[in-house]
């Protein structure tokens, strides 16, 4: 180089290691010096000398993995090992680390004793306050495949909120305070007295065979209801690199060891995992490092208290798991996962994998609130977070695994994906609700200085709110419905019409009552004593129906379906059914509870291995009885001589075929072929065609209807001339008195139809329902 252009300043080459302190921190260095993570944190950036850097030879990833090749017979040597692709090593696991707190000796350990010593009192109060309204004991929730984890849990928030804010009963669904329920059980002194639990004495991690962990981590990816939060590539990166969490990887290797008894036969259970014998040594290590680990936030941390947080509060130690996900608020906090400050941290899949942990968060603590009648203030960043990736086609880390050929071992992983992101939809809206509910006096989820002011917003426009969020609900199916499948539709979309459902139904409302303790609830502005008059079910009757209509169609498309959404589709007639039996009795609530007895009696599929549904099926057939009977007294009671008063009290009760509206004959036939599956074996393919709206058989007013036509002139603004007799389309210059008509024998009815003339368009401007043999 020419003495001219060597006299200017020196350029500090970039280095090709990394510097001490990233090293310490295993995360990518740039190289440079200073280097731009040691700008960012103000820390000096220093090199280690040539010939000192890098890891040993023999700690090698390559190493490791060859060495562990020479101990196999190749006979036996898993193809597990033969899936690793070596050009993805370079694709580095970010660990960039955050204190938590100001004082460097703090320990995680010192916020989980904040939380177990500080929640004890809260806990014991709510438990006292709702021991008088719960069921003494939990029921025995068994599960012997956790593929419907996530719409169970989703369902569970919606059955709560009917249960505590609608004048509807599920008879389905067997409501139980987690706390109380607990009270009454030895698990309360576990569940309300636990103590911090006692570090183990060494570290199973350590002697750990290799075989048995790749055995584990693949059992992990297997079987977990929550292996959708990590990636597979990753994981097995960082356990070959050894450069994994050890928090993270003992959590993996504990919940994987538990739920490997589904693949023996032997079912899970609500808070099963709480005698010793039960849990495994690894879960015990995880608390143990969770204990002593520094107060250094970071993104794997936060991962591994998710999944602990997720297990013991569905199958372990309640209150350890209340714990771990409290501990994972405060870690997502400090790596600034609530103000979105951590994206320009991560790459495209360490995102989506960060926001999937916080959905997880997030919905397990919606449940807990719906449970508490606490709101927590973090709900309040919502409209930061997108959702989750709606299916494995849109997930990036999904598709990083496919690349480096890490292939999903669960069966029915694209579902639970799916109905993930359902449960995260309806675990939104639901606490987008119970943000209009007036927030309690003493909040267990308040922080120090609280965003909401005690006792407000005001209820007495609850429901004109809740109302408002109903909306936004709508707003984003109808903007986001073309991206869901088939059952994320009808899930989500259900989940909606069932919460405008019974928000219509809400209890009466008054003011929160004072409360001196943690024992008050945003549901205590609820009136316990309440009537319901039947007349006020009557609007929400066509949303039941359309309900329903929907159900029948989703059922005839998915025949043969291995998973259908039992959990929704309980709720969907069982709601259906207590609404159509409190309102008063009408021609279309008659054929809706034929559609009611084919959904729970006739189509198999829909309820296979689901007892609750026995509760539902026999109340439906109570109520079918009773009206047999009804319909058998009224009879013998309109051949006698009744007085005056007694025929109007049977006229108001029972619904009589004299009190029906008159319809033509193209009408009946088509309402025929709508609710009879085996129509198109009596009835011309042209007539089953007719679109038949089922809202034009109600009547907007009490008085007698003497045909639909009637009310499509009420309700339409057109000409006179438009409307047209059967019998003036058939070509009759004298028209059939409707009377005539409605009286005939069926089988003169039949005779007297032109099937070769057009149907009838009997929904005119309405959206018509489809024909049951469409379906």
């Amino acid at each position: 180089m020419p003495d001219s252009e060597s006299a200017g300043t020196v350029a500090i080459s970039k280095r090709k290691v990394s510097c001490l302190q990233c090293r310490t921190r295993k995360v990518k260095c740039d190289g440079h010096s200073p280097c731009l993570r040691c700008v960012k944190r103000q820390e000096s950036c220093t090199y280690g000398a040539p010939g000192k850097v890098g890891r040993p030879a023999k700690n090698s990833v390559v190493n490791k993995y060859t060495r562990n090749q020479f101990k196999q017979d190749r006979r036996q040597r898993p193809q597990f090992y033969t899936d690793i692709i070596f050009e993805t090593l370079s694709y580095t696991i970010h660990s960039d680390t955050k204190y938590m707190s100001a004082n460097p000796n703090m320990t995680m350990g010192g916020y989980l004793q904040m939380f177990f010593t500080g929640s004890q009192g809260p806990i014991m109060q709510l438990a006292q306050a709702r021991m008088a309204i719960a069921i003494p004991s939990i029921p025995d929730i068994v599960m012997g495949d956790l593929t419907d984890l996530q719409i169970w849990l989703g369902m569970e928030v919606v059955n709560v909120i009917v249960h505590r804010a609608s004048r509807l009963r599920l008879s389905h669904f067997q409501y139980y305070d987690a706390m109380s329920a607990a009270a009454f059980l030895d698990l309360a002194f576990k569940y309300v007295c636990e103590s911090m639990p006692m570090p183990l004495r060494f570290n199973p991690l350590s002697g750990l065979d290799q075989d048995e962990a790749v055995r584990l981590i693949d059992l992990f990816f297997t079987i977990s209801p929550h292996a959708f939060l990590l990636n597979k590539t990753l994981v097995m990166q960082g356990f070959w690199m050894d450069t994994i969490e050890p928090l993270l990887l003992s959590t993996i290797l504990g919940t994987a060891d538990y739920f490997g008894r589904l693949l023996r036969g032997e079912p899970v259970r609500l808070w099963g995992a709480t005698d010793p014998r039960d849990r495994n040594v690894y879960l015990e290590y995880s608390y143990s490092l969770l204990n002593e680990s520094l107060a250094v936030a970071s993104f794997a941390k936060f991962q591994a208290s998710v999944l602990l947080g997720l297990f013991d509060t569905t199958f372990g130690l309640p209150k350890r798991g209340m714990g771990a996900l409290a501990l994972s608020v405060m870690l997502a906090r400090s790596l600034g996962v609530f103000d979105g400050t951590f994206q320009g941290e991560l790459s495209d899949v360490e995102d989506e994998l960060i926001r999937t942990a916080f959905w997880c968060t997030f919905n397990a603590t919606t449940r807990g609130c719906v449970d508490h009648g606490h709101l927590p203030d973090f709900s309040a960043l919502l409209h930061n977070f997108v959702f989750p990736p709606c299916n494995v086609e849109q997930s990036k880390s999904y598709a990083l695994e496919r690349s480096n050929g890490h292939t999903r071992g669960q069966k029915h992983y694209e579902y639970i994906y799916e109905s993930f992101y359902v449960n995260s939809v309806i675990c939104k809206f639901t606490n987008l609700i119970l943000r209009e509910f007036p927030e309690v006096e003493h909040n267990m989820f308040r922080g120090a200085t609280p965003k909401r002011t005690a006792r407000c917003p005001e209820p007495h426009d609850l429901q004109i709110r809740i109302n408002t969020v109903l909306e936004s609900f709508k707003k984003c199916i109808d903007d986001l419905r073309h991206t869901w499948s088939p059952l994320q539709l009808f899930m989500i979309e259900s989940a909606y019409r069932l919460f405008t459902i019974h928000m219509a139904m809400m209890k009466p409302v008054q003011p929160l009552p004072p409360c001196e303790n943690f024992g008050n609830s945003m549901f205590d502005v609820f009136v316990k004593d309440y009537t319901l008059d039947p007349q006020e079910i009557v609007p929400v009757l066509p949303k039941v129906y359309l309900l329903l209509d929907e159900m029948l169609e989703y059922a005839a498309l998915t025949i043969g379906d291995e998973h259908p959404p039992q959990h929704i589709m309980a709720t969907i007639v069982d709601t259906a059914l207590d609404a159509m039996m409190r309102a008063p009795p009408g021609a279309v609530q008659h054929n809706y509870f034929l559609v009611l007895d084919t959904l729970l009696n006739k189509i198999d599929h829909l309820w296979v291995q689901f007892d609750s549904i026995s509760e539902v099926r026999q109340k439906l057939q109570t109520y079918l009885e009773r009206q047999k009977i009804n319909d058998a007294l009224l009879g013998s009671a309109s051949a006698a001589s009744l007085s005056p008063m007694t025929a109007s009290m049977h006229t108001a009760s029972i619904h009589t075929p004299e009190s029906q509206p008159d319809f033509s004959v193209q009408e009946q036939l088509g309402m025929a072929a709508f609710f009879d599956p085996l129509a198109v074996n009596w009835v011309d393919a042209a007539a089953l065609q007719v679109p038949v709206d089922m809202r034009l058989l109600l009547s907007p007013a009490p008085s007698a209807v003497s045909s639909t036509f009637d009310v499509v002139r009420d309700l339409t603004p057109v000409p006179d001339d438009f409307f047209l007799n059967v019998t003036e389309i058939n070509g009759s210059d004298a028209p059939t008195p409707q009377s005539d008509v409605a009286s005939a024998d069926p089988s003169y009815m039949l005779d007297q139809i032109d099937l070769s003339q057009p149907p009838i368009n009997l929904s005119l401007s309405f959206d018509h329902h489809h024909t049951f043999s469409s379906l």
